[in-house]
C-alpha cells in the first residue's frame, strides 16, 4: 500500500504483513518533527516486519546482528534514489496492542526513523553537516555516533511535549516490567521466555545494559541445554 505523507512527498511504502494498523500514523506523526530539509532526496520510505538476509556486500555490522539475532531497526540505502527501510516488527519489539494508540510507537519509530535520516543527511552533505546551530559532525566521529546524537535531539524536542515524556516515562516502564518478568523466567528455569524478555527489555531501552547482559547470558544457557541434549 503507498500513500503520501502529510505536507511531504516522501512516498511511504507498507510492505508488513502483520496487523500493525497504527504504524502509518505513527509515522506521519514522526516525519512531522524530522527538519523537511533533512528529508531532501529521500525516494521514499519503506515499512517492512521482516528483513531480508544480509548479502555479501552488505555491512559488517547487519552480519553480526543477524548472526546473533540483534534487533535492526532500519537501515539506510544509499542508491539512486536513496531511500529508508524501517523494520516494524523490531521497532514495536516488547510493546503489547495496548499501546499502539500511545505516543509509545511514535517515540520508537521516530528515534529509529531520525538514526537513518541521519546516515542520508552524511551521504548527501558530507561530514561537516550540522545537527544544529554549532554542532556538527567531528572529523573523528564515527557516523553512527553522529546518527545517534541526531535521534537524540529529536527526541529532545519531541519531549516538550507533555504526551510524549509520558509516552519515554512508559517506554522506560514497559523495559522494566520485561527485565523483572525476564528474572522471574530464569528463575523458574524457563531461558526461553528469560531471553525473550530480557531482549524485549533492551530493545525498548537501548541503554538497559543489565537486559542486554542477562539475555545474552540466558542465549548462553539455551545453547548449553541444546549441546548437552
Amino acid at each position: 500500500m503507498h500513500s503520501k505523507s502529510a505536507g511531504r512527498s516522501i512516498l511511504i511504502e507498507d510492505q508488513c504483513i502483520g496487523p500493525l494498523w497504527s504504524v502509518r500514523w505513527h509515522l506521519r506523526r514522526s516525519l512531522s518533527w524530522i527538519n523537511k530539509r533533512d528529508l531532501e532526496g529521500l525516494s521514499c520510505i519503506r515499512l517492512v516486519d521482516k528483513l531480508p538476509e544480509p548479502s555479501l556486500t552488505s555491512p559488517e555490522a547487519i552480519k553480526i546482528a543477524f548472526e546473533q539475532g540483534l534487533n535492526i531497526y532500519g537501515l539506510y540505502y544509499n542508491r539512486h534514489p536513496p531511500y529508508i527501510v524501517l523494520n516494524i516488527s523490531d521497532i514495536y519489539r516488547g510493546v503489547p496492542m495496548v499501546y499502539w494508540l500511545t505516543p509509545v510507537p511514535t517515540l520508537l519509530i521516530a528515534y529509529s526513523l531520525a538514526h537513518e535520516v541521519a546516515h542520508h543527511i552524511v551521504a548527501t552533505r558530507g561530514r561537516g553537516c550540522v545537527i544544529k546551530a554549532g554542532e556538527s559532525l567531528k572529523p573523528n566521529e564515527q557516523e553512527e555516533v553522529f546518527a545517534d546524537k541526531y535521534a537524540f535531539s529529536v527526541l529532545e524536542r519531541m519531549s516538550k511535549r507533555w504526551y510524549y515524556r509520558l509516552g519515554k516515562w512508559a517506554i522506560r516502564d514497559l523495559s522494566d516490567w520485561h527485565y523483572i518478568s525476564g528474572i522471574s523466567a530464569w528463575r523458574s528455569k524457563d531461558y526461553v521466555s528469560a531471553a525473550e524478555h530480557w531482549h524485549n527489555a533492551w530493545a525498548l531501552h537501548a541503554n538497559n545494559n543489565e537486559a542486554a547482559y542477562w539475555y545474552k547470558r540466558a542465549k548462553e544457557m539455551l545453547k548449553d541445554s541444546q549441546n548437552s541434549l
